[in-house]
């Protein structure tokens, strides 16, 4: 049988029907995007282009090649015996890879942003933004409301250091990760004490970088990416995550 549709799923389904017609690709591939970030498509799942026509009320086209894309960003994989695609099952190997360049990467600019900040070249005032938004957060009582905020945050903290990057072809380079990393932060946080932790580690390259002190930045950076690498490791002890990754 086929499962009820929720009505907030139907409204969304028809608000992708009714976007423009070159837009259609855009919209097809950020709610898949969407809803493989948020675990609503698991590892694994199909990505079947025939039911995704019918469910996204879009033609062959702009699904094709939403596929396409998140092949590209290495959110699916095509069967290559049957031609189908399904969700990515991300390895141990691979996410110790992905943090390992994230840190080269995310390191560097973070440094680079410091001295530009240090310097004045840069403006602060949406890096002491978001560490006040950040202190209003730390203030409350842990919640679900909590970490959805707190997520949301640490998004927008993210795209703020690709925004203010001095140097663009790194901040490039960070963005085209984003779709890798972001689906994987449900199982860094699995344990409620890794939030806190991530909120620390958060206001300390915010510290950092209001102090325009560039190798405190730097150390704080990786050390959150190392921790946050560790995190996402010691949740496969957990078997209510085992479905996440592949051994």
């Amino acid at each position: 049988a086929t499962p009820r549709m929720s009505g907030h799923r139907k409204e969304r389904d028809h608000a992708v029907s009714k976007v423009e017609p070159g837009s259609k690709t855009d919209a097809a591939y950020a709610r898949l995007r969407s809803e493989i970030e948020r675990g609503e498509l698991g590892a694994g799942a199909s990505l079947s282009e025939h039911a995704l026509v019918e469910r996204l009320g879009l033609s062959r086209t702009p699904v094709r090649d939403a596929l396409r894309r998140l092949i590209d960003d290495g959110l699916a994989v095509r069967d290559g015996s049957r031609g189908s695609v399904r969700v990515s099952t991300p390895s141990l190997a691979g996410v110790h890879d992905l943090f390992g360049f994230r840190a080269v990467l995310e390191g560097a600019a973070i440094h680079d942003l410091a001295d530009a900040l240090a310097s004045g070249s840069v403006s602060s005032d949406p890096i002491a933004g978001l560490a006040e938004e950040l202190r209003g957060l730390g203030e409350q009582a842990p919640s679900r409301e909590r970490t959805d905020a707190f997520y949301d945050f640490a998004e927008r903290f993210d795209r703020t250091i690709i925004d203010l990057t001095p140097n663009r072809l790194l901040a490039k380079a960070i963005a085209d990760l984003r779709p890798r990393t972001v689906r994987l932060r449900g199982v860094a946080h699995h344990r409620p004490e890794r939030e806190a932790r991530s909120m620390a580690e958060h206001q300390a390259m915010l510290a950092a970088l209001l102090a325009g002190d560039s190798e405190a930045a730097q150390l704080e950076c990786v050390a959150h990416l190392r921790l946050t690498m560790e995190a996402i490791f010691a949740g496969l002890a957990d078997p209510r995550q085992a479905h996440t990754l592949a051994f």
